[in-house]
């Protein structure tokens, strides 16, 4: 007797949309974009550009195109961020796990800089998949700090010292936002407003630690220490997604049982990042049609595979077609 398939998307097909999405959100970039760049002088103001556009119509299409398919793209980090969890929560090695993530992530690195800026050597900024690894790894450390954090009460002083911690993170995350950032000029000075809401953030967290028991609040001390710790290397390092990105595998990590609620926080830690993410919001909807199984076999690697080689193809065509250029450094 066959065991009879589930309804709705495996594992593997959400894999293969995320895929899809970041395909064609990195075709806009490296291809499309890197073409309007040379034709269109985006430097002009807001009114300039649209008569510009209203008499080369042909590139207005293709801007319209490119903003379609970036769009388009939001889809692909929300997916692999639900899937690292899936993949996280079923693996049969989580040091294996992390191993294969961190291989890749290294293996990706100068694909993704010569894709991007034309160069070999690239340090500026870092690919996605260590974003994905430091979130891995910010999970394993919470887990072991729940296991292993003193359980005899006397935590208020590393509780306090945690909710400094979240405050500084959180303000931070938000003034590294260039809307944001735009948003607060000649309002309010910056260093200000980073000191009130650090204070605000840690008043409320105290407030609410009192409240609690302490197992409690060692579970916020087991969290919020990887959080800072992993979200922080993600920006220093400047890897795609940064600490926001960390953040959202994060509150996937502790939802992962309330999927709905744990989208839509994720999708508003991602939000300062730029309108478009917003749009990411509708992943919710691949994702809830999820059966929980892997799907068709394939090979392990493929997925890891894809992203390095779809960078070097994608850089090959825009070099071949007289986009890009290339050098060393």
């Amino acid at each position: 007797m066959t065991e009879e398939k589930k309804i709705g998307l495996s594992g593997n097909a959400l894999k293969i949309i995320a895929s899809m999405a970041m395909l064609i959100d990195h075709s806009a970039i490296i291809i499309l974009d890197a073409y309007l760049d040379r034709l269109v002088p985006f430097y002009l103001g807001e009114d300039e550009l649209s008569m510009f556009f209203s008499q080369n119509p042909g590139l207005e299409t293709l801007n319209k195109v490119s903003i379609i398919m970036h769009l388009i793209g939001r889809f692909a980090f929300p997916l692999y961020a639900f899937l690292i969890i899936e993949g996280y929560e079923h693996t049969r090695s989580i040091k294996n796990y992390a191993k294969n993530l961190a291989i890749f992530a290294l293996i990706s690195e100068i694909p993704y800089d010569i894709a991007f800026e034309g160069k070999v050597i690239a340090p500026g900024r870092q690919n996605v998949i260590f974003t994905l690894l430091f979130g891995v790894l910010c999970i394993t450390f919470v887990r072991y700090l729940q296991k292993n954090l003193k359980k005899d009460g006397k935590n208020i002083l590393t509780y306090g010292i945690s909710a400094v911690l979240l405050g500084l993170f959180f303000m931070h995350m938000i003034l590294t936002d260039y809307w944001f950032i735009d948003l607060l000029e000649g309002k309010i000075d910056r260093n200000i407003f980073f000191i009130a809401g650090t204070a605000i953030i840690f008043s409320v967290t105290v407030v609410i630690g009192f409240a609690i028991g302490s197992q409690k609040r060692r579970d916020f001390v087991a969290a919020i220490i990887p959080l800072v710790l992993f979200g922080m290397a993600g920006d220093i390092l400047n890897t795609s997604y940064g600490a926001c990105g960390v953040t959202a595998i994060f509150i996937m990590y502790l939802l992962k049982k309330k999927r709905n609620l744990a989208f839509v926080f994720s999708m508003l830690i991602l939000g300062p990042m730029g309108a478009n993410e917003i749009f990411a919001i509708l992943t919710i909807i691949p994702v809830l049609k999820y059966n929980g199984e892997r799907g068709a076999k394939m090979n392990k690697y493929f997925f890891y595979a894809f992203y390095p080689v779809h960078l070097i193809l994608l850089y090959l065509i825009s070099l071949i077609v007289g986009i890009s250029t290339f050098t060393i450094y």
